[in-house]
């Protein structure tokens, strides 16, 4: 083994109990993961206005209910608009087991308000998985629909809102990031 991946590696292996508590709950929590992200996209090489367009991208296709296929949705979504793809996979991460159960209930709730506005009856709630399974025709499609209207409604609003957030933020901090270095670079003349 190389001295490199050594390097990073634990001197005493976790048990798997630990690890798999490791995946499903940070060590040093969420906080610290969320800020690395934003930190993470705040150091991103580009222009604020393309940062921002994919992070945005990558926030609201994880407001779709098309599981599975967010980066593959948000890299084609930032690709048209010619956002950062690297920014969007970091926004889908909105999306995860821990937010999919609220994102998709809103999604259905949004859905199907916006779908008795538009005078459709409203969609059957009482059903089971199995029954689902067993006639999709007959029980999916019905719930399918304001699942996609829904998302599409909160992805729309959430592109809005996300894009404002990360443009504020990366201009603020690139503007802090320039100040201070023009600070360091007035002492070091100052202290020759």
């Amino acid at each position: 083994v190389s001295s490199g991946v050594m390097m990073f590696r634990r001197r005493q292996t976790l048990p798997m109990l630990s690890r798999i508590r490791a995946v499903v709950w940070p060590e040093r929590g969420f906080r610290r993961l969320f800020a690395y992200l934003l930190q993470r996209i705040a150091r991103m090489p580009g222009s604020i206005l393309s940062i921002s367009i994919g992070a945005a991208c990558g926030v609201a296709v994880s407001f779709t209910p098309f599981i599975g296929f967010h980066l593959l949705l948000g890299w084609f979504l930032a690709y048209l608009m010619r956002g950062n793809m690297l920014a969007t996979t970091i926004g889908t991460i909105v999306g995860n087991p821990w937010t999919f159960p609220f994102i998709l209930a809103a999604d259905f709730k949004i859905g199907s308000w916006t779908l008795t506005q538009f005078g459709f009856s409203p969609p059957l709630v009482d059903v089971t998985f199995v029954q689902i399974i067993a006639e999709p025709g007959t029980y999916l499609m019905p719930l399918l629909m304001p699942l996609m209207m829904g998302g599409l409604v909160l992805s729309v609003i959430v592109w809005f809102a996300s894009f404002g957030a990360f443009y504020w933020m990366l201009t603020g901090w690139r503007r802090h990031r320039a100040k201070r270095l023009a600070e360091r670079r007035n002492w070091q003349r100052a202290s020759r």
